[in-house]
């Protein structure tokens, strides 16, 4: 059986901000640990970069692929709206990653949850002035970032993707831009654009649920040429001319301090219970998609 010593001795990444990981009964539950630690022993090791090519079948190191044994199973994938063709990582890194999902979220709570690698790019690119956000293509490739997640097994669990449909990504996103709103010159139109922006970043988690469909930068528009505020401002401004949304919305939470309830589509769940019982080893499975 697995002990905290063994444990300690894993390979264990743990993410760099902006990274993020999140463990989550919604990506599985009662997760057998020696399961995920096959698992993760069995994944691709190396510990130089190598090229793996994205949706391209019968290449030695390609993404996405899942591998599962028993009733844990772990997914490596590309996420954003930008398609590349490669995308350069180390095995070792990304079995770190798998390490470090195991160590937090299976052995703390016996749950799911997923990690990020590469996100910054992404962050830079939303929080600058002159990033469109109104067409898919317009994020460019270097925003693409790597998602590694330790989920159940079954058809419930298949191509879980976090990277593009977890609520928590747009919440980051919008936050990020929430910060870099802050640092602008009040009544500038960069002020402005990064209002919007993050408004609809933070609408779409909102909208969105863990393990749904609906992707972080669906229906996005371009604050630049986007008539219109958010329906919030505008029922309580009366579609002024020029204001800072944000100002207003978070005027409205209240002082610091002050206890608020965040919806359930943005909370992040960190368990630190017990250690899952061992079970019995079955065959490994693994699936290139």
């Amino acid at each position: 059986m697995l002990s905290i010593r063994t444990l300690s001795s894993l390979q264990a990444i743990p993410p760099t901000l902006p990274d993020y990981h999140i463990c989550d009964q919604r990506y599985g539950n009662n997760l057998n640990l020696i399961d995920c630690d096959f698992v993760r022993r069995s994944m691709p090791a190396g510990v130089s970069a190598v090229p793996y090519a994205v949706d391209t079948s019968g290449a030695r190191f390609a993404l996405p692929f899942s591998m599962q044994h028993g009733v844990c199973m772990i997914s490596v994938e590309v996420a954003g709206p930008t398609s590349i063709h490669t995308y350069v990582a180390a095995p070792n890194d990304i079995r770190g990653m798998a390490g470090w999902l195991q160590t937090e979220c299976v052995a703390m709570s016996g749950r799911g949850g997923f990690i990020t690698k590469g996100i910054s790019n992404l962050v830079d690119y939303v929080t600058s002035s002159t990033a469109s956000v109104r067409l898919l293509n317009s994020y460019p490739p270097s925003t693409a970032f790597l998602t590694v997640s330790i989920t159940g097994t079954g058809p419930d669990f298949k191509d879980p993707s976090p990277g593009n449909t977890d609520p928590s990504i747009a919440m980051l996103l919008g936050d990020s831009v929430r910060d870099a709103w802050s640092n602008s010159l009040p009544g500038s139109p960069t002020r402005q654009l990064l209002a919007k922006r993050s408004n609809f970043y933070r609408s779409q988690s909102a909208r969105m649920r863990t393990r749904g469909s609906r992707q972080w930068w669906s229906a996005a528009v371009d604050p630049v040429t986007q008539d219109e505020m958010t329906y919030e401002c505008d029922a309580k401004l009366g579609r002024p001319k020029e204001v800072d949304c944000l100002e207003i919305e978070f005027g409205e939470l209240g002082a610091d301090g002050d206890k608020v309830d965040l919806i359930p589509a943005v909370a992040k769940t960190l368990s630190l219970s017990g250690f899952m019982k061992a079970g019995k080893l079955a065959g490994l499975i693994v699936n290139f998609r």
